[in-house]
């Protein structure tokens, strides 16, 4: 018998799927006139979100899923270039000091939400991590912390850190405000849609092989530059099936949200966006330092120092006559550090928490019941 869902949605499954798309091109429509950050991927997310609370889940297939986190990870890959290691070797000072700098004041952030109860340990340091939203949001599940959650953090931040950067004309009186996507039709031919598509069936197979669901996502991000360095020149894949990647992985992470865990977002996110404001602040304060001690201009000590959100601010900087090659390289190598240490310390620093609430004698419903989410 066919599942006909509940509540507003009770209705045939292609019927549920209709609805989905249509909700979703609508948003994402919105979204991208209105010059948001991500505005298909949010689109998808908010459409979905916005069926599974009406009671329409729709199943996406596992594969699909991986497959559309694979693409994903081509397009992450090809912000990855020669250009970028050129820059670095030129400032790497700044880029020593940026990277690490800005991942501390994501954890410190994290810890603190955690400890004080606003949002869960593993969830916070994940949600509050500076590198690629996306893919902390994909990655962070793997490691135990809710993905629903993480999401609400990371796109918050990105949503705060991208309008806050495309102010910046405003201002220091420089440049103008220009869209947040580029809008220009990308070159591309079928041997870089059957290599996308290969790596990311080659993530996908090593991921299950090693119970690593990033996986797919990983693997393009870690080949794609060595090729690219190797002299292959950059993939080029249609805007549709960048489009509809992005909308496979809204769907999935917002088919996920309950009335609960909206209800717990919403309650926390007076507290989790005045931690955002803190955390671009420090970030500003330390491309300050720079200014004053080098000779980096300040719209791309600012940028490069930015937060999260690194194809607006790539567009962002090349638009106002920032250093685009530095802007990327600190970008680009601090998603790289906390790709290769967030894991790792998230992991301790979750431990830590769990033995100080031990031994504050924190159990059942005064300790860990209390603080965790609600149910996935």
């Amino acid at each position: 018998m066919e599942d006909t869902g509940r509540g507003l949605f009770r209705c045939s499954r292609p019927l549920r799927w209709l609805i989905l798309v249509v909700l979703t091109a609508s948003l994402a429509f919105l979204l991208v006139s209105l010059r948001f950050p991500a505005g298909m991927l949010m689109g998808a997310m908010g459409a979905a979100i916005a069926v599974a609370l009406s009671g329409g889940k729709v199943e996406i297939p596992g594969t699909v899923f991986f497959l559309a986190q694979g693409l994903v990870g081509c397009l992450v890959a090809r912000s990855i270039t020669p250009d970028t290691f050129s820059s670095l070797a030129r400032h790497w000072v700044f880029f020593a000091a940026m990277v690490p700098s800005a991942s501390a004041f994501g954890l410190a952030l994290g810890w603190h939400l955690a400890r004080k109860r606003i949002v869960p340990g593993v969830t916070a340091l994940w949600g509050t991590s500076p590198g690629a939203a996306l893919l902390m949001t994909v990655m962070s599940e793997n490691f135990g912390a809710d993905s629903r959650l993480v999401a609400f953090m990371q796109y918050l931040r990105v949503l705060t850190v991208t309008l806050f950067a495309a102010s910046l004309p405003l201002i220091w009186g420089v440049g103008q405000v220009l869209p947040l996507s580029s809008g220009d039709p990308e070159e591309f031919d079928a041997g870089s849609i059957v290599l996308a598509l290969t790596l990311s069936a080659a993530g996908m197979v090593i991921g299950k092989r090693f119970n690593f669901t990033s996986g797919s996502m990983l693997f393009p991000i870690l080949v794609l530059p060595i090729l690219s360095f190797a002299g292959l020149p950059a993939i080029g894949l249609p805007w549709q099936l960048y489009a509809a990647s992005y909308c496979v992985v809204g769907w999935s992470v917002g088919m996920r949200f309950t009335r609960s865990i909206v209800v717990y977002a919403l309650r926390s996110l007076p507290r989790v966006f005045a931690a955002i404001v803190v955390m671009i602040a420090a970030c500003g304060l330390l491309a300050w330092l720079f200014v004053a001690s080098t000779d980096i201009d300040p719209l791309t000590a600012f940028l490069a120092s930015c937060p999260g959100g690194m194809d607006s601010v790539a567009i962002i900087s090349a638009s106002m006559g920032g250093d685009v090659p530095l802007v990327m390289a600190v970008q680009t190598g601090r998603f790289i550090f906390v790709l290769l240490t967030g894991p790792a310390l998230a992991a301790y620093l979750t431990r830590r928490m769990d033995n100080e609430s031990a031994g504050h004698g924190r159990s059942g419903e005064d300790g860990a019941e209390r603080f965790a989410p609600p149910g996935k």
